[in-house]
């Protein structure tokens, strides 16, 4: 009787100990994705920030300034024509598809 007692609280015993491993596991994986989390807001903030920087230094008016500074014949690119059927990309909203070279969309 003394015997199947003990085994019965080892076993708790241990059951309980693999319960707090479990759950020490789940909250380090959790404080990971808030880490990752947190350094990819920051990366993204400091990407709006590059972006709105050369936004910035990348006005019309600063670039034509820029070129009038090299001494050089500049040419603008001529516009460019329409291209083909066969050479245009596909593209597609999520909810279409292309059928018989027609997109149509599936919600219809």
């Amino acid at each position: 009787m003394f015997a199947k007692l003990l085994f019965i609280i080892v076993v708790v015993g241990a059951v309980a100990c693999a319960l707090l491993v479990i759950r020490q596991q789940r909250i380090d994986t959790f404080h990971e994705i808030t880490q990752t989390h947190k350094r990819l807001s920051e990366h993204e903030r400091t990407l709006w920030e590059m972006r709105a920087e050369i936004a910035e230094r990348c006005r019309p008016s600063q670039v034509r300034l820029a070129m009038n500074g090299l001494d050089i014949n500049w040419v603008a690119l001529p516009a460019r024509p329409e291209m083909p059927p066969s050479q245009q990309p596909d593209v597609r909203f999520a909810n279409q598809t292309k059928t018989a070279g027609a997109t149509l969309s599936d919600s219809h």
